[in-house]
């Protein structure tokens, strides 16, 4: 009797002895269990022992990111679409009011965590605050290890009368909400949350703040006035879907004599 495991050949039946360990159900596994065979010979030279475990490790990759994707897909099907149960409401600056619903990140939570356990998969999350923005990032792994992520940055949520913190909070609470639902391809009831004023504005790149810069030296435009007439602090404030007409209005000056 061998004290070596042999490698079980996908659909072919076999009596495993009390206390052996079935090495391989499909081919991937095979190919990890003949690795270790090899692995285990004392005359393999270590230079082609490296390679081997080299090799092992690159196949324990493949065939933990092919569970992941399967995983993945489980969970799609699985998910329903998300209800709306949160509604928010606040008062402008100029006297109107701001409403709009959304799935809440509890609400999200509470539907998609025990899918996600059953599928081997978790969802965290990982905050940082650089210049005054919040960058929040959200990793799915799956139990074999595989795991993929996405960011996404914002300001503090100044909307409504929040302090400091609860800016903060509401933020990053946004981030974490659209940063899972962009892993998970979760879905929401006519989903009208991008209008909400709880939406960290998205910026200006810094590609396009140094042609704003760049625009503003060359026809010699004041830049404290530029800056009051944007409505903004510095130049990285400028509201992405602003950009257009702010480069529009410093080429009309340009061509004022």
């Amino acid at each position: 009797m061998t004290d070596k495991a042999e490698i079980v050949v996908a659909n072919q039946a076999q009596i495993v002895p009390a206390g052996e360990e079935v090495i391989a159900q499909h081919e991937g596994d095979q190919m990890i269990a003949m690795i270790e065979r090899i692995v285990m010979t004392p005359e393999i030279p270590i230079d082609r022992l490296e390679k081997m475990l080299e090799l092992r490790a690159k196949e324990e990759d493949r065939l933990a990111k092919q569970e992941y994707y399967k995983a993945m897909a489980n969970f799609r099907k699985r998910v329903p679409v998300l209800p709306k149960d949160k509604t928010v409401r606040f008062k402008n600056s100029d006297g109107s009011f701001t409403e709009y619903h959304h799935t809440s990140l509890g609400k999200m939570m509470e539907i998609c965590n025990p899918i996600l356990g059953e599928c081997g998969l978790d969802v965290d999350w990982d905050n940082v605050q650089e210049d005054g923005r919040i960058i929040c990032t959200a990793t799915v792994t799956h139990e074999l290890g595989y795991s993929k992520s996405t960011s996404l940055s914002g300001g503090p949520d100044t909307s409504g009368k929040k302090n400091t913190i609860q800016q903060t909070v509401s933020a990053t609470t946004y981030l974490k909400r659209s940063t899972m639902g962009s892993l998970l391809g979760l879905a929401s009831e006519d989903d009208d949350d991008g209008r909400g004023a709880d939406k960290p504005v998205e910026t200006i790149n810094e590609k396009q703040q140094a042609a704003i810069n760049d625009m503003i030296g060359e026809y010699g435009a004041d830049k404290a006035l530029f800056l009051k007439w944007a409505k903004v602090a510095k130049i990285s404030e400028i509201n992405a879907g602003a950009y257009n007409s702010v480069i529009a209005m410093l080429k009309k000056k340009g061509e004022q004599p």
